[in-house]
């Protein structure tokens, strides 16, 4: 059984925004674009997230900006939470059989599409922002 949990996420509105712009401004923005809309699931996903008896799955919960797969105008940012720190995160997500079985209780899943606009919200905002600070 697979422990990850891979999304995608379609933001072709706020791409079309950098279209107009140099590779160097692109280059810049990208980053803190991305991680405006990284930011909205970080949050939701620590708001939604079942606490449990020692809150360790809550504490797991990390966005991180990706090297590898980053490159100029493309900044990728992870949001999950950290296998080691709490192992049991899939078991919450989808649930779990066995002695003594749990329903499942989601809270990356249906809190994405949630959250989707805000994040896209945020990051056009975002880039609105930069784009005023740059005098753009």
């Amino acid at each position: 059984m697979s422990r990850d949990f891979e999304m995608k996420v379609d933001f072709d509105d706020v791409i079309a925004m950098f279209d107009g712009l140099s590779d160097a401004a692109k280059n810049s923005l990208s980053r803190p674009v991305a991680q405006a809309g990284a930011q909205v699931f970080y949050d939701a996903y620590r708001a939604k997230v079942p606490t449990g008896k020692t809150g360790n799955l809550r504490r797991a919960i990390y966005q991180a900006f990706s090297k590898d797969n980053s490159d100029g105008p493309v900044a990728e940012y992870h949001v999950s939470w950290n296998h080691r720190k709490a192992p049991h995160g899939f078991n919450v997500e989808y649930g779990h059989g066995g002695p003594r079985p749990a329903p499942a209780k989601a809270y990356l899943r249906n809190t994405y599409d949630e959250n989707v606009n805000r994040a896209l919200d945020a990051m056009t905002d975002r880039l609105d922002s930069e784009l005023n600070y740059l005098g753009l």
